[in-house]
């Protein structure tokens, strides 16, 4: 993929269109669990909005690219970049503030984002998360 956006000012609408994306999962209460999302095309990912149900005070989720299959030949389960690392759940609400960037990163096809979600409650919280991506215009 060639880069052209930088910045979420030159995504002009001549230049990429929006592609939204978003997937659900279920954590094991007390444990670490961890869920692999393969995007199928190549995209600039925005950061990712989180919504969580029966989640607890403590709670945290981390994000990470994962070369799961070795499309790059860095060995299979590379770990290319963590993007956010134990990033605090709010209990009280459900949708999680997103942090507006003004920038957004690369991914390639065949690659994937992995939620590494630590729970400390007693009950197993429920995460959906919608990435705001976006492809470049053929």
């Amino acid at each position: 993929m060639a880069t052209v956006v930088r910045r979420k000012m030159d995504m002009m609408a001549d230049i990429c269109k929006f592609r939204g994306q978003g997937f659900t999962f279920t954590a094991t209460a007390g444990t670490t669990t961890n869920h692999d999302y393969k995007f199928t095309a190549n995209r600039l990912l925005e950061a990712p909005i989180v919504i969580c149900k029966h989640h607890a005070w403590g709670d945290y989720i981390r994000f990470q690219v994962v070369d799961v299959d070795n499309i790059l030949g860095y060995g299979a389960g590379a770990v290319l970049d963590e993007f956010a690392t134990t990033w605090y759940l709010d209990d009280s609400i459900q949708t999680q503030e997103q942090v507006d960037l003004w920038y957004s990163a690369e991914i390639i096809a065949n690659l994937y984002v992995r939620v590494i979600y630590t729970s400390v409650g007693g009950t197993n919280p429920e995460v959906k998360v919608n990435f705001c991506n976006h492809a470049y215009s053929s």
